[in-house]
């Protein structure tokens, strides 16, 4: 080698050598440290929460010690990733690159949402003092909240409970026979009740005796109430005839069936052959930002009318779907879930308020469910009543008016409000101002026959995302009366199952003879119904 060229290595040796030197010095002097504190702002308690630290070109970053979640397969398919973090206790700390960041931190529906512009500097301790306006409190007002379909890491989940101020968490302990999820469930089913509940608090639980089977025949999620049944077998086998097996044992325990969600071609067949107790409204395709777009399996939402490409028109036709459920004669109860893993809702974002008397319970939970009396919501709060009749009961009546009192507790305006019988808006309120976090409504509704009544609103994020609430009905009987099914819905689903006679997906020949005997039957169910 010639002198020139030992000459140019050195250089070359000694300028990368300062680069790294410069470069170490440069990243030491540019970052600094946030620590937060949660408390209470009434009662000045620690509290844990969900934080949000945003920085440049909606960057989020995570705090040393915490629960962190992200699903970085969501950015693309719905805008977000999901990325947050829960503290464990109130305190957290990051370490951040020299910046102005917003600070978001949320605990569940009841508090208010705290944000706030900060500045990190270089070599310096940002402290930040945080506190928690609770503007509802639910649990006082007999009030348990709850998400039916968690796939949260098990382990995390009592602190998950308590930072998003969930009451209880029902986590699907077999999932299709993963053994991943199995294996959690069998860590914890020892420490549970006889119910397979693990109590965090007097007011927080865990349940892990939830099963969800999901293929193309859809979701169904089965909550057993007495962990000696635990698991149920064969949920790797996906035909619908397991779909309906599985059902039926569970019921044998005094379980309960419930429909992930009615947007896939089967579903009727599960609410018409299947004894399904509950539907997820608020489900796992409805997120604090956008939602997902249905996949090939799902019901094409052209059948069912116009519906606009974007949350709220994805919410319509959710409801619609459920609104033909009930217009058959099937008093089905809406629940709520957000499946926080693998999907990117934050823990307990989708939610089931029930109102319960007595003991604070698994067994009682499901009943007061069963009966109707709750609302599902990923926002506002929304009950209904009718004098002494409340959601989920049966009113008798021969009057031609029937008075309605509709009571709904929010933060932000709401862009509607609207009362639906018999699956019309009879009623609608339009950019409705709430004072003092709450407006009521006492209208009266025209009755000229049996039906059910329920009540709904929405909060309008931004142009592709919202937030709402639905109550469960109230079922209304005319003048004794029988309640006679709607047309429009029976027509509706002879053209769905109709439909699956001509499908190709079925796994087998097997399965297709099983889903056309199906399909059969049902045909025979609709085809007995005398309409209105």
């Amino acid at each position: 080698m010639t002198e020139n060229n030992w000459t140019t290595h050195f250089l070359i040796i000694i300028f990368l050598c300062a680069s790294l030197c410069s470069c170490t010095k440069s990243n030491d002097q540019g970052f600094g440290i946030l620590e937060g504190t949660i408390l209470d702002s009434a009662s000045a308690s620690p509290i844990s929460a969900r934080v949000y630290i945003i920085g440049d070109k909606d960057s989020v970053f995570f705090a040393e010690k915490g629960i962190s979640f992200y699903i970085p397969w969501m950015q693309d398919r719905v805008g977000h990733s999901g990325r947050h973090f829960n503290t464990i206790g109130n305190t957290f700390r990051a370490k951040l690159p020299t910046g102005t960041y917003r600070i978001v931190i949320e605990k569940g529906k009841e508090y208010r949402r705290f944000s706030k512009l900060i500045t990190v500097e270089t070599n310096a301790t940002q402290k930040l003092n945080i506190q928690l306006n609770r503007w509802i409190n639910m649990n006082q007002r007999g009030w348990y909240s709850a998400d039916h379909h968690v796939h949260r890491n098990i382990s995390d989940i009592p602190t998950l409970l308590l930072s998003e101020d969930l009451n209880f968490a029902f986590f699907q302990g077999n999932w299709n026979e993963r053994k991943d999820f199995l294996a959690q469930t069998d860590s914890i089913l020892p420490k549970t009740n006889s119910a397979g509940t693990l109590q965090i608090d007097p007011s927080h639980f865990l349940h892990v005796a939830s099963h969800e089977i999901e293929s193309e025949y859809g979701a169904l999620l089965y909550h057993l109430i007495n962990k000696k049944d635990f698991p149920l077998k064969d949920l790797s086998e996906h035909s619908l005839a397991n779909y309906f097996a599985l059902s039926n044992k569970a019921k044998e325990g005094k379980g309960f069936v419930e429909l992930d969600k009615p947007i896939y071609r089967f579903s009727h067949l599960a609410v018409l052959l299947n004894n399904v107790d509950f539907i997820e409204l608020a489900n796992n395709h409805n997120f604090d930002r956008n939602y997902l777009p249905e996949g090939s399996i799902n019901l094409n939402r052209s059948l069912m009318g116009n519906y606009s490409d974007d949350q709220k028109g994805y919410t319509h036709f959710v409801m619609d779907l459920y609104y033909n459920f009930l217009n058959i004669g099937k008093r089905i109860i809406p629940t709520a879930g957000s499946a926080s893993y693998p999907l990117s809702n934050p823990f307990g974002y989708n939610r089931t308020y029930v109102q319960m008397k007595g003991e604070i319970n698994t067994l009682n939970y499901f009943n007061a469910l069963k009966s109707g009396r709750s609302f599902i919501s990923n926002g506002p709060m929304i009950m209904l009543s009718s004098g002494n009749n409340l959601m989920g009961d049966t009113v008798k009546t021969s009057e031609s008016s029937l008075p309605i009192r509709c009571a709904i507790h929010y933060t932000y305006p709401l862009e509607d409000v609207e009362i639906i019988f018999n699956g019309e808006v009879i009623k609608q309120f339009k950019d409705v101002k709430l004072e003092g976090d709450s407006t009521i409504f006492n209208i009266d509704i025209p009755i000229t026959k049996s039906g059910w009544i329920a009540a709904r609103c929405f909060h309008k994020i931004d142009q592709k995302s919202i937030r709402f609430g639905h109550t469960s009905p109230i079922f209304v009987q005319y003048k004794n009366q029988p309640f006679i099914p709607v047309k429009k819905s029976i027509d509706f689903l002879k053209l769905i199952n109709q439909s699956l006679t001509l499908e190709t997906l079925y796994g087998n020949k097997e399965d297709k003879l099983d889903v056309l005997s199906k399909c059969a039957e049902a045909a025979t169910i609709l085809s007995n119904m005398k309409s209105e």
